[in-house]
C-alpha cells in the first residue's frame, strides 16, 4: 500500500485495526451509522417558537442564557437563532446627541424669548444673570457598545445608541440665577 499510495497510505495502526475488525464478523468496508440523534430534533417548532418569544422580549439576550433557560446546546440555540430566525447580533451605532422634535421646539422657543429680551433692553438682559454657584459633579459611565449589543433581521434599520461624552472624574457645574 506504500508503493502505490506513498503519503496517503493509512498507518500501521490503521491495519491492525482493521484486522481486527474483520477478525470479530464485520464484513463491510463502509462506515457504520454513528450512534445519537441528528442535530435536527432539537431544532423544532416549539423550541425556534421560544427562542423567538425570548429574542422579542430582550434582544439583548446571548446565546448561553436562551440556551440555559430552554436546556438547549449552544451550537442548537445558534443554529435557531442565526440560520433558521435569521437574527445578527449588532452593536448599535454611536450618534452624537439625541435630539428629539419636541426638544429642539422647546431650545427655539427659550432661545426666541431671551432674544426678545436681549431686544427690549439689553442693559437689563444682562443685569438679571448676577449670581454664581459652582460645584463639582461625578461623572457617570456610558453602556460600552459591548452591552448594548442585540439581536436583529438583516431588512431591520440599524440601531443607534446616542454617544455620552466621556468626562473627566468630576466636572464643574456653574448655576446662575436671576437678580430679581
Amino acid at each position: 500500500m506504500k508503493e502505490v499510495l506513498r503519503d496517503n497510505a493509512p498507518l500501521q495502526a490503521t491495519f491492525y485495526r482493521w484486522t481486527t475488525a474483520f477478525n470479530r464478523g464485520r464484513q463491510s468496508t463502509e462506515d457504520e451509522h454513528l450512534s445519537g440523534h441528528p442535530s435536527d430534533t432539537t431544532c423544532t417548532k416549539e423550541n425556534i417558537n421560544s427562542v423567538q418569544e425570548m429574542i422579542l422580549k430582550d434582544r439583548r439576550l446571548t446565546i448561553r442564557y436562551v440556551a440555559e433557560c430552554l436546556k438547549l446546546s449552544s451550537g442548537t440555540t445558534y443554529h435557531t437563532i442565526a440560520d433558521v430566525l435569521g437574527y445578527n447580533k449588532v452593536c448599535a451605532l454611536w450618534v452624537p446627541r439625541m435630539l428629539t422634535a419636541e426638544i429642539m421646539h422647546v431650545r427655539m422657543q427659550t432661545s426666541s424669548h431671551d432674544l426678545q429680551l436681549y431686544r427690549a433692553d439689553p442693559a437689563k438682559f444682562l443685569c438679571r444673570y448676577v449670581t454664581t454657584d459652582e460645584t463639582w459633579a461625578h461623572h457617570f459611565d456610558p453602556e460600552t457598545k459591548q452591552q448594548s449589543m442585540q439581536w436583529k433581521y438583516h431588512t431591520s434599520p440599524p440601531v443607534v445608541k446616542f454617544r455620552k461624552t466621556v468626562w473627566a472624574s468630576k466636572v464643574m457645574v456653574s448655576i446662575f440665577w436671576d437678580s430679581e
